[in-house]
């Protein structure tokens, strides 16, 4: 530093000083996501170790685009989970967490975690209607490959491009619907 006048005078300057700033905060030590739930990911991750974090930011991005994208910010450092929801079936998305300390200096961000949503189960397979019968149809059909299937749901319309109306709700263990 020196002092200097109107008229350009120049003082020396004083001695030098060499300062360093401290170097930021480490990222949250552990995050995981959570794949294969229906159209959502839930996000973990350790609450830092720092007693000054205030908040979390989670940031979303998946294999086709590179740009992360804010998903949302959670309060309080203890509050360490997020459920990402209204995804797309059987899609992969990447995460990261970057805490925030009470006086907005950032941390780095965790590590990069990757999760994947579920895709739709697999429909009733071999469906037969019965045409020959009056005043009824019989609906035969094979159980679903998907292991998770709790119902099957069946539909109808009188017209193949109308709108379809639910019939019935049936269980896992019957194959079989008669539409009187």
């Amino acid at each position: 530093i020196s002092a200097a006048t109107k008229k350009g005078f120049e003082s020396r300057p004083t001695a030098s000083y060499t300062v360093t700033t401290l170097p930021r905060l480490n990222a949250v030590s552990y995050i995981q996501a959570i794949s294969d739930l229906p159209r959502q990911i839930k996000i973990l991750w350790r609450p830092h170790e720092s007693q000054r974090i205030e908040k979390y930011t989670i940031e979303k991005t998946s294999p086709a685009t590179s740009r992360w994208s804010k998903l949302k910010t959670v309060k309080g450092r203890l509050n360490i989970e997020y459920i990402d929801s209204d995804l797309k079936d059987n899609v992969v998305y990447m995460y990261r967490v970057t805490a925030r300390t009470f006086d907005g200096i950032e941390t780095l961000p965790s590590e990069i975690v990757k999760a994947q949503t579920k895709s739709l189960p697999f429909g009733a397979e071999n469906l037969v209607a019965t045409n020959n019968q009056p005043r009824k149809i019989t609906l035969n059909w094979e159980p679903s490959k998907s292991k998770d299937i709790i119902k099957y749901k069946v539909y109808s319309s009188t017209r193949a491009n109308g709108s379809f109306k639910e019939k019935a709700v049936i269980n896992t263990d019957i194959l079989s619907y008669d539409d009187l």
